[in-house]
């Protein structure tokens, strides 16, 4: 038996997007307009939050029209955490007395939606829903690192959906591309299957074609261009970038992070730690000795183990296109660089161009200048 009561939350757009998908499959084929109640718990004051609560409490008490299905969506509810509104007493009383009129159960054919951004679970409303609803919850992680999985899981389900296949590679590629915003990974995964037609494997000639790269993915492609030694791609890059109005400050920390990773890669390699198949393909960690797997899970801020063999594969090739003098090097002239943004007044685009003209357009092995 479907769920009587639903509680979808979350700062993500999925979940109005799920909810409005819950209204719809709770009404099935009830077209009735009469069956379906909104009631907006987007409030500013604690009187109309308490309104908003009293008007939820009359509508799933009353049953539909000549006794049929009744769908009563709350909607973006605000004030169910720890706001101005949400902490005042008459509010918390009000909260707690749709709580106990949920605790006994809704009226036959009667189903409740609440969607709201945030909910604090502490409060005794989440705790009761926590026995008696289905929960859905699409918060988008705190930590950068998490957000690429939570795209990731985003994709998963929206493959499936689709009835899509895509290889590991393929997704990373993917996910690089259209970056992890998953309003964005969804819309272009819409442009993807309309491309694809009958067609339901992705390849990498369809993402090439059909989807559109973000700004944080022209980010890494000026990267990766730095990695593949490609003056001229990384300069178009870079034009592009700065029409974008993104800050030269923002541009030095894209090169000197991009340097600092392939020193690692490079030194890894090296070493014997990292392993990069002749013909290309997925890299692989072999085994470490102790210092140095606590250098790379602890002592350098995040463990690079943790990449996809296959993204981690493409920048091990970057990290053969220089030895680690040249990586030194570059990264020496990256912070210059940098000195210079801050300290100089040479105009950045061109402290910028002149910094890439100097990595990528100079012989290898040139010595360091301090």
């Amino acid at each position: 038996m479907a769920a009587a009561i639903h509680l979808v939350f979350g700062d993500d757009y999925l979940t109005a997007a799920k909810a409005k998908a819950l209204v719809a499959s709770s009404l099935g084929e009830v077209q009735d307009p009469l069956s379906s109640e909104v009631i907006d718990g987007q409030v500013d004051t604690t009187e109309e939050a308490i309104l908003s609560l009293a008007r939820v409490r009359e509508a799933v008490g009353t049953l539909g029209f000549f006794g049929g299905r009744k769908v009563v969506w709350f909607k973006g509810v605000n004030f169910l955490t720890d706001t101005q509104v949400g902490r005042t007493e008459k509010v918390k009383s009000a909260v707690g007395r749709l709580a106990e009129m949920l605790k006994t159960g809704l009226p036959p054919a009667v189903v409740l939606i609440i969607s709201a951004p945030r909910i604090d679970k502490r409060f005794a409303l989440y705790k009761v829903l926590q026995g008696i609803a289905e929960l859905h919850e699409f918060a988008v992680p705190d930590k950068p690192g998490h957000v690429r999985q939570y795209a990731e899981a985003v994709l998963e389900g929206g493959l499936k959906q689709a009835g899509i296949t895509m290889r590991g590679e393929v997704r990373q590629v993917f996910l690089d591309r259209v970056g992890a915003d998953t309003r964005t990974v969804l819309n272009e995964l819409n442009k993807l299957a309309t491309y694809l037609g009958s067609r339901k494997s992705a390849t990498l000639d369809d993402i090439e074609a059909v989807t559109s790269a973000s700004r944080d993915a022209v980010a890494w492609d000026i990267q990766d261009a730095l990695g593949l030694r490609d003056l001229g791609r990384s300069i178009s890059l870079l034009r592009r970038l700065l029409f974008q109005r993104e800050s030269t400050m923002g541009m030095i920390s894209l090169i000197e992070n991009r340097l600092r990773d392939l020193i690692v890669y490079r030194e890894a390699m090296d070493q014997g730690w990292l392993q990069v198949p002749r013909g290309g393909g997925n890299a692989s960690w072999g085994r470490l000795p102790a210092g140095a797997d606590s250098l790379l899970s602890e002592g350098l801020g995040r463990d690079f183990r943790s990449m996809h063999p296959f993204r981690l594969g493409i920048l091990a090739k970057q990290a053969q296109n220089y030895t680690a003098r040249e990586l030194q090097r570059a990264l020496a002239l990256a912070m210059a660089a940098h000195r210079q943004l801050v300290t100089s007044s040479l105009p950045g685009p061109l402290v910028l161009e002149m910094l890439l003209i100097q990595i990528l357009a100079t012989r290898r092995n040139a010595p360091v200048r301090a």
